[in-house]
């Protein structure tokens, strides 16, 4: 009936793991990276420069029939849009690294959960139910308390991060 596992799928777990932390690693270095170059560096040069990057390692471990599908969009119109809004927010999150401290940044994009789930209804019809909203706002608070917004005397900055 059931047939038992071998010693290479009990590994498939332990490198999904290695990769999501990885992952992580990656970003957090991405963030930090980002921090250290918008200071000095126009937001357009530093975010040119991480795409180029992303697109070459993503090009590198990318399967060749992966690359081939890429090369064929079935919604252009679905690709472009979102293609426009992320790099909107990537401009508004490395503009508001030119005045927040990495801590404030990370802090504020953390509020993401909460537009998530104010967008489900009306983006996707899914119906959220208290429960779900209760938590989305008890961390949106912990959002607030963690950024103590009365300690900063430039709301703007905290709103490009949001928006982002």
């Amino acid at each position: 009936m059931f047939e038992p596992m071998s010693a290479s799928d009990a590994q498939r777990p332990y490198l999904g793991i290695a990769f999501a932390c990885a992952g992580w690693c990656a970003f957090s270095l991405q963030d930090a990276m980002t921090k250290a170059l918008a200071v000095d560096l126009a937001v357009p040069e530093v975010l040119f420069a991480r795409s180029v990057i992303i697109v070459a390692i993503a090009g590198a471990i990318a399967r060749p029939v992966d690359r081939d599908s890429l090369k064929r969009p079935k919604i252009v119109a679905a690709i472009a849009l979102r293609t426009a809004l992320t790099f909107a927010a990537w401009v508004a999150y490395y503009t508001a690294s030119r005045r927040l401290q990495l801590a404030e940044m990370a802090t504020f994009y953390f509020a993401a959960p909460l537009f998530v789930v104010a967008m489900s209804r009306p983006v996707l019809g899914e119906v959220v139910g208290p429960g779900r909203w209760g938590a989305a706002l008890l961390g949106f608070a912990g959002v607030v308390i963690a950024a103590n917004p009365g300690a900063t005397a430039e709301l703007w900055p905290a709103g490009l991060v949001l928006s982002a």
